[in-house]
């Protein structure tokens, strides 16, 4: 429950500072990818930068079921972020729960 705390957080930081949500979730996207294709094999541990393998390593106990999943809410919570006005920290935080 306290990392669902800390997710919520950052999510009201972000999108109360009229922070660009859609540029942060692109920035959780880009290693969320690389984390699913490191666990699928298709790219190896070792040729991650070190950031890409510090965080592969918070996200190994993940399973690659909500890895995938959170992946796929990200990007419908981008895409309805990018075209309607839905309140940007309810869709990324019902995004985050797809983790939990």
């Amino acid at each position: 429950a306290k990392d669902l705390a800390s997710w919520f957080k950052k999510i009201g930081e972000i999108a109360g500072d009229g922070g660009n949500v859609t540029e942060a979730l692109e920035t959780w996207l880009n290693p969320l990818r690389l984390v699913l294709l490191a666990r699928m094999g298709v790219v190896k541990e070792e040729a991650m930068a070190e950031a890409g393998k510090k965080f592969f390593q918070k996200a190994s106990h993940i399973p690659l079921a909500k890895i995938r999943n959170f992946i796929d809410s990200l990007d419908k919570a981008n895409y309805l972020l990018l075209r309607t006005n839905a309140n940007a920290r309810l869709v990324v935080e019902n995004s985050v729960l797809e983790l939990f």
